[in-house]
């Protein structure tokens, strides 16, 4: 990234932008305050001009070569190559090092991070147990491989005393429990007397039928389901790995194509530990929000891909001349799959008010929001800004 011309005739600066424009070349206009004592126009506004890619800088020259040779009251000493100094109080920007030509970027957090969801992926398949399920049972849980029960959001008390009765008495004994042994049964009453948080989107649909039928509110559970029951007990990663566990290929897939796409491009702008620090971050933010609205049972990348997607969008808004690559139409497209989610999920939700059959919805919304929320904001923040 190079500044091509500097003046104090911020209209013709734009005049010449828009020209730029036109032969598609990349440029961003920006101003600062000339604090050179030697200058006559010492405190005043100075226009600066950038061309983006170093491949058009050539080309750029010409056309403003061109352009100042076409106006009488302009020289060719106003081209930035032969500009005199200036002092600003904004500092000098260098060429982002994603297109810097001669160095070699290796990527090496963002490709770990995809051939670490590889390897858990083809774990959970190899572990994931492969008994027949009685059809009367919901799989939900008691299908889930030891990489998932230690890596999901939380694995309840709930989901253990399930897991033990299935590794004694197998999964038949969870069609007729009345059949266990005294032991067994002591282990099943335990189990139903020690919910779960499932979210809390089931106690909204519940509140919201009570509501319509006009019937009063159940007694309260004896026991409330307790939160963040391994969180609390110190398994801090939870509140992470759940965006690095995938339910198959084509969900890998396609969430580490955007990791590869978006990933790439921030790393090479802010590095790979300010970008680790960001994945942290709206990772445990996107996870928590979809653990409370739906319970510990989700997993996927799409929450931080979200968040890059946003983070982009507001780097390209406040500091374009750090080269991001977005086009419109892509986040446009996200947005309206992300609302399109939102109004699906909502009709679903005022269906089950009504007791009628709604649509399944197997995707984590609430974490695309969430992701999307938290993305937007640290791309305000000079924290994540490109330091050169």
């Amino acid at each position: 990234m190079r500044i091509l011309w500097t003046s104090d005739q911020i209209s013709r600066i734009a005049k010449l932008q828009s020209l730029l424009q036109a032969k598609n070349i990349s440029c961003h206009q920006d101003e600062a305050i000339d604090t050179d004592w030697g200058s006559s126009n010492y405190g005043g506004k100075m226009s600066r001009l950038w061309v983006i890619e170093e491949n058009d800088v050539v080309h750029a020259k010409e056309i403003l070569k061109e352009f100042l040779e076409s106006s009488a009251s302009e020289t060719h000493e106003e081209i930035a190559s032969q500009h005199p100094p200036i002092n600003f109080t904004q500092p000098e920007y260098k060429a982002p090092r994603i297109i810097v030509k001669g160095k070699k970027l290796h990527f090496f957090l963002t490709n770990g991070i995809i051939i670490l969801c590889a390897l858990l992926l083809l774990a959970t398949d190899l572990s994931v147990k492969q008994e027949p399920i009685p059809a009367s049972i919901e799989p939900i849980l008691i299908t889930v491989s030891p990489v998932q029960k230690a890596l999901l959001y939380d694995y309840p008390e709930h989901y253990e005393l399930l897991d033990d009765i299935i590794q004694l008495y197998g999964y038949s004994a969870l069609e007729k429990p009345h059949k266990l042994p005294a032991p067994g049964k002591l282990m099943f009453n335990e189990f139903l007397r020690t919910p779960a948080w499932n979210g809390i989107y089931g106690t909204l649909v519940e509140r919201g039928q009570q509501y319509l039928t006009n019937t009063p509110a159940p007694p309260p559970q004896a026991v409330e389901p307790k939160l963040f029951e391994k969180i609390s007990q110190g398994e801090l990663w939870r509140l992470v790995t759940p965006a690095l566990l995938h339910a198959n290929f084509f969900h890998l897939l396609f969430n580490m194509l955007w990791l590869l796409a978006l990933g790439t491009q921030m790393e090479a702008r802010i590095g790979p530990w300010r970008l680790l620090s960001f994945i942290l971050i709206t990772a445990a933010f996107s996870n928590t929000c979809q653990y409370l609205m739906s319970g510990p049972v989700f997993l996927g990348f799409s929450g931080v891909d979200c968040a890059m997607i946003f983070f982009i969008r507001a780097r390209q808004k406040k500091a374009p001349w750090e080269g991001y690559q977005l086009i419109n139409s892509t986040f446009y497209f996200i947005l309206a799959f992300i609302g399109g989610l939102v109004l699906v999920s909502g009709i679903a939700f005022v269906l089950q008010v009504m007791g009628q059959p709604s649509p399944p919805l197997g995707i984590a919304n609430t974490a695309h929001t969430a992701g999307a929320l938290s993305g937007y904001f640290l791309g305000r923040l000079q924290s994540f800004a490109w330091k050169g």
